[in-house]
């Protein structure tokens, strides 16, 4: 008779003494418990209920115990065990192997996780050894090198897997009292031995671009004596890229007096300084180059004749039916990137849904994009890729169906095309036009306009409201998607804080591609091809209700979706992704003509997401950031001389020459960092002593 599921966990954790158990269950939602250890063995009836409870649910555990209602790998107090996701690998190699398992549990047809209980669970100290163990064992039995991490969640033994049709038992095919010291897998085939510049692969070749940078070499080799201000910068320059946390403490352990705790707290205060520039650096370490670049991030990014880094291929096989087979035709005859034809549909498809499809979802999204194509420069075709894809549009649908403009330059104005509140118009849908996306941001700055609150309203919602002494503005009902180009030197250098500050860069989805020249006199695209596709795109519009469809969600597209929401890392680049991923999920549903959101929409979207992740991080505009470094230099200064108050503080850094945002970010970086404090008695800012 197998063992049960409490009889597995007071099994598994027999020799641990402290901690919570966090039990995760995914889909139709993520929920999180935390149980004490005790509650196992003296109240095991208390246990039984929850997982009950979740019985719907796909039901994992973190097998390290946790510190708390904490489920991240700091909060771990103790590791019971080392384990391997065999994920389809064969178990016979396993059984075969030197190290006999303690269990083994089927997680689904053919697939395995394999545990060997410790003799003396580890402690948080051993985190990284245990991991690096982790990975030894996966590699040596072709494991899941991705379930390596010491917080790594496992299905729980005798809880149902949804995932497989119908719902698989989860189940404990063997459990033997045998245990094992950390020091018995010794004669495991040693991680390949490489300096941490060399395997940056793993994170994409952006990284590795900008780990060719003579001073991060420098910090690689000499990371045991780096003086602390060379640390310093390169924690800068690596902290926004993806993998750059893992990578910094990789340098950092080198030095002697590392601290995990220090090192994470200076990430933290680094993402909000921005990348040091190429000038700083040279004051502080003489690298003898000069490669053209503002900052060594800025590698990643410069014109080679190669294609854009793999981290940020545009992942064009998530794109297909009615959006993708425009995007192979037009991108035939045309020079512009599949990417920018494929999002352009897919930004004009969004507005003329926006009021007919919604998720089955309490916050109802609307899927209308703010998309921007980005290139090189003019050989990438952006604006003519905007230009085919709006009149291909046009002439589908009958006059005024599709609504555009092609620039606004006042919200008075949007007003004026929109037309006010109470008009007969409704809803009013429309997209707006910008060959340059500089021309928006111009007219957006103009002291006192408020055409950007107004853009930045209708990205949430559909009402806007502003009211002057002059005049007044109330707009309703408004559906309001953007479809722009721009230069990626332009986009790194034309943003304000008043962009900043008002959080509009997060709201933009970013197409980076690069057009090839191929026709010297591009051909004419087929007459019947093109009516073809305008016949099936309103052959589409038709099957989709006037009345707003909510489309269901499956539990295994939750579950998709779950699990890329509660690991994506907080951060600057992140924000507003989850609500992108809404959006695309209705309006690929609607491209696809499915009736709910599917696991393969799901994994589709998921994938776009962690490719705008990337893009994001590669056109991040540097020249915004620095000025947040500026500021916060400026204030150790003034601090220097003394204690000052706010006001006095805030006039000796002329912090209105760079905006409030510039300000707060550094001052509230600079407390956060503990190296000012501010004293709630007498009302002052102090350096830290």
């Amino acid at each position: 008779m197998m063992p049960s599921t409490l009889e597995f966990l007071e099994w598994i954790y027999q020799r641990c003494e402290t901690g919570n158990i966090n039990l995760r269950f995914l889909g139709g939602g993520a929920k999180s418990e935390f149980v004490p250890l005790p509650l196992l063995y003296e109240n095991p009836h208390k246990f039984s209920p929850i997982l009950e409870r979740y019985k719907a649910f796909n039901s994992y555990y973190g097998i390290a115990l946790r510190n708390g209602n904490n489920g991240t790998k700091e909060a771990i107090t103790q590791i019971p065990a080392l384990w391997v996701d065999l994920d389809g690998s064969p178990l016979a190699k396993v059984r075969q192997g030197p190290w006999q398992p303690s269990a083994v549990v089927e997680t689904s047809p053919g697939k395995f996780h394999v545990y060997w209980k410790l003799r003396e669970p580890a402690d948080k100290t051993e985190i990284g050894p245990v991991e690096g163990l982790l990975k030894r064992l996966a590699i040596y039995f072709n494991g899941d090198l991705n379930a390596t991490d010491a917080s790594r969640i496992l299905r729980i033994p005798g809880t149902l897997n949804h995932k497989t049709t119908p719902a698989f038992n989860v189940t404990v095919r063997s459990m033997e009292e045998i245990e094992y010291n950390l020091s018995d897998f010794d004669d495991l085939p040693e991680l390949e031995q490489t300096p941490v510049s060399q395997s940056a692969p793993k994170t994409g070749d952006r990284l590795k671009k900008i780990l060719e940078c003579a001073f991060l070499r420098h910090c690689d080799t000499d990371r045991a004596t780096l003086p602390e201000p060379e640390w310093y910068a390169m924690v800068t320059i690596l902290a926004r890229e993806s993998g750059g946390r893992d990578l910094i403490h990789s340098l950092s352990r080198g030095y002697a007096k590392y601290s995990r705790k220090e090192t994470d707290d200076k990430i933290l205060h680094s993402l909000g300084a921005g990348p040091l520039t190429c000038q700083k650096i040279k004051s502080l370490w003489k690298c003898g180059q000069n490669c053209g670049v503002v900052s060594p991030v800025r590698l990643a990014q410069k014109k080679t004749e190669t294609a854009l880094a793999a981290s940020a291929t545009f992942p064009r096989e998530m794109i297909g039916n009615l959006a993708g087979e425009f995007a192979d035709l037009y991108s035939t005859y045309l020079e512009s990137p599949w990417s920018f034809f494929a999002f352009g549909f897919l930004t004009c498809l969004g507005n003329l849904i926006s009021d007919r499809m919604t998720l089955a979802s309490e916050i109802a999204p609307q899927p209308r994009l703010f998309t921007v194509h980005l290139g090189e420069s003019a050989d990438d075709r952006k604006s003519e890729s905007i230009k085919k894809t709006v009149r291909f549009f046009e002439d589908a649908l009958t006059h005024g169906a599709f609504k555009i403009c092609h620039g606004v330059g006042s919200a008075e104005g949007l007003a004026k095309i929109l037309g006010e509140s109470g008009e007969k118009e409704t809803p009013k849908k429309l997209t707006l036009i910008y060959d340059e996306l500089k021309s928006f941001v111009s007219k957006a700055t103009i002291e006192g306009a408020t055409l950007l609150p107004a853009v930045n309203s209708f990205f949430e919602g559909n009402k806007f409201q502003s009211a002057t002494k002059t005049h007044s503005i109330d707009l309703d009902d408004v559906y309001l998607s953007l479809l722009a180009a721009s230069t990626l030197e332009t986009f790194s250098r034309m943003w304000t804080p008043s962009f900043l500050d008002i959080g509009f860069l997060n709201r933009l989805w970013l197409v980076r591609d690069r057009g090839e020249r191929r026709f010297s006199i591009p051909r004419e695209i087929p007459f019947q091809e093109v009516k073809g596709l305008q016949r099936k795109l309103g052959d589409h519009l038709k099957d989709i209700p006037q009345e707003r469809v909510r489309l269901p969600i499956t539990e295994e597209a939750r579950e998709v979706f779950d699990q890329w929401y509660f690991s994506l890392d907080p951060g600057p680049f992140s924000k507003r992704l989850d609500t992108y991923g809404l959006r695309l999920m209705i309006i690929l549903a609607a491209n696809e003509r499915e009736n709910s959101i599917t696991a393969e929409i799901a994994r589709a979207v998921v994938t776009l997401l962690r490719w705008q992740l990337e893009v994001r991080r590669e056109c991040d505009p540097v020249d915004a950031e620095n000025n947040i470094a500026k500021m916060e230099e400026m204030i150790r200064r003034a601090l220097a001389q003394g204690s000052l108050e706010l006001r006095e503080l805030q006039r000796r850094v002329h912090y209105n020459r760079y905006g409030l945002f510039a300000w707060k970010s550094g001052i509230d970086n600079l407390c956060r960092s503990r190296e000012v404090f501010f004293d709630n008695k007498a009302k002052t800012y102090s350096l830290m002593k």
